[in-house]
């Protein structure tokens, strides 16, 4: 024979186990909600090409992007073979219109040295800093070291020289021309230095406060 169950004390478990089933549904729906804004989310422009679009993210995640960033602006810089920069892509991606025209003026500029001497050009990056100036903008500055040789059959050479740089990068707004990187320059200035003294400069100079 079954028990009989006060029905004050069965309103009061089907009181409790909704309110369990209440709690656990809340939960449920945080932890869904915590890992959609927390995810990388993409906007497909074609079947090749994607551009990420920023959740709420850290500072800290914020600036590891800006490293990755700044790394290749200076590979877009320095990356290059007698015949011209290494990836044409780049530049294209990561410079606005503006700055890229100062990136081929200055690789016509030394077109028919690379060649003569057959160059080939990499970059070493040894610091980063990025300040974040407000919520859109971030100039980095970057130390280095470029690093060329000649690949003449008649003289080889190695050399290497330090650079110092500093990069203004912005949040993309039209995503159509940021592809797969969410930042772009906007303005730039670099220094090489060969035993302390600056033997070239490209780009733009910035005023010192």
């Amino acid at each position: 024979m079954f028990n009989y169950i006060p029905s004050n004390l069965l309103a009061k478990l089907f009181f409790i186990g909704s309110g369990f089933l209440l709690v656990f549904a809340l939960i449920q729906q945080v932890k869904t909600t915590d890992k959609f804004m927390y995810r990388e989310r993409y906007v497909l422009l074609d079947d090749k090409e994607s551009v990420t679009i920023e959740p709420n993210r850290s500072k800290d995640v914020t600036k590891d992007k800006i490293k990755f960033v700044v790394s290749n602006l200076a590979n877009a810089l320095f990356s290059r073979n007698p015949y011209g920069p290494d990836s044409d892509v780049l530049a294209k991606f990561l410079y606005t219109t503006e700055t890229q025209e100062q990136i081929r003026d200055y690789l016509e500029e030394t077109r028919k040295e690379y060649k003569k001497e057959d160059y080939h050009e990499k970059v070493e990056i040894f610091d980063i800093k990025a300040i974040e100036k407000d919520d859109t903008e971030m100039i980095a500055t970057v130390k280095g070291q470029v690093i060329r040789i000649s690949s003449r059959s008649d003289q080889q050479s190695l050399e290497g020289y330090e650079f110092e740089a500093r990069f203004s990068v912005s949040r993309i707004t039209n995503i159509s021309e940021g592809k797969m990187f969410p930042f772009k320059c906007h303005k730039f200035f670099v220094q090489v230095y060969d035993d302390g003294e600056v033997i070239f400069t490209v780009g733009t100079p910035y005023e010192e406060a």
